[in-house]
C-alpha cells in the first residue's frame, strides 16, 4: 500500500509544484509589488542592472558592495520588460515575485529528498509560503 501511495504522488507531484507557485504568486501578490517604495539598496540594484544593460560592468563603473546576480536578474527583467513597455522597477518586482514563488514550489519538490513522504513536504512548502517577510522581500524589491 505505502508503495502505490508514493508512485501516486509523483503522478501528481508536477501538479502540487504548480498550485503552490500559483497560491505563492497570488498571496505574495497582495504586498503589493505596484505601490511599495523604493529603497536605497533596491534601487540601487535596479540601477546596477540598468547600466549593466548599457554595457558597464559591475565594481567599475557602479561601485556597489554586493554580489552582482541580483542586478543581473534584475537587468534582464528590464529588458523583458521593454518590448511591453512595462516600467523597470515593476518589471524587476514581477521577476522576484516569481523567484519567490517559485522558492515555495521547489522547496515542496525538493523536500522529497528529505522524506518520500508528502506530510513533510507540504509542511515545508506552507510552511515558506507563510513566512510574511519572504512574500513581502519577493514582491517589493529586489534583494541579494
Amino acid at each position: 500500500m505505502g508503495n502505490s501511495w508514493a508512485k501516486a504522488i509523483e503522478k501528481i507531484e508536477g501538479v502540487l509544484f504548480f498550485a503552490f507557485f500559483l497560491l505563492s504568486f497570488l498571496v505574495f501578490w497582495q504586498f503589493g509589488p505596484e505601490w511599495q517604495p523604493v529603497g536605497l539598496d533596491p534601487g540601487m540594484q535596479v540601477y546596477i542592472g540598468q547600466e549593466m544593460l548599457r554595457g558597464h560592468p559591475p565594481y567599475l563603473a557602479v561601485i556597489f558592495p554586493k554580489t552582482p546576480l541580483t542586478a543581473m536578474i534584475s537587468g534582464l527583467a528590464i529588458l523583458l520588460g521593454d518590448p511591453f513597455a512595462i516600467p523597470d522597477i515593476i518589471s524587476v518586482r514581477w521577476a522576484f515575485l516569481v523567484i519567490g514563488a517559485l522558492g515555495v514550489g521547489l522547496t515542496f519538490l525538493l523536500c522529497r529528498d528529505i522524506s518520500p513522504q508528502i506530510a513533510p513536504r507540504l509542511a515545508a512548502a506552507f510552511t515558506l509560503l507563510s513566512i510574511s517577510l519572504w512574500g513581502f522581500l519577493s514582491a517589493a524589491s529586489p534583494e541579494p
